[in-house]
């Protein structure tokens, strides 16, 4: 969706190099956003979930660190994959036409 304003950073002068690492570090703070987001929302929800489970057995809550641990891998996994291929995608494209394309 974005390949237009990408084909007019590198007309001016972005390299290659530039744009992926502008990805990257995009990836970066989406991915961080929706953990700050997502973590917080997760962690209330599991309390809240325990507390009538702990009203009727004697059950502590204990923090899911393993599930903590693989979800914001498989959010940085799976945002840093989607850049990789929209950079893959975008080497492929000429620049001209790609300014020149309009898209619905």
């Amino acid at each position: 969706m974005r390949a237009r304003e990408f084909a007019v950073l590198r007309s001016v002068g972005m390299t290659p190099e530039s744009l992926r690492s502008m990805l990257n570090y995009e990836s970066i703070l989406c991915s961080l956003k929706a953990l700050a987001i997502g973590i917080p929302v997760g962690l209330a929800i599991t309390v809240a979930i325990n507390l009538p489970i702990r009203s009727m057995f004697p059950v502590s809550y204990t923090l899911p660190w393993l599930s903590l641990i693989l979800c914001v891998l498989v959010v940085f996994l799976i945002t840093w994959d989607t850049v990789r291929y929209a950079v893959h995608k975008l080497d492929r494209q000429n620049i001209i036409e790609t300014i020149r394309s309009e898209q619905i």
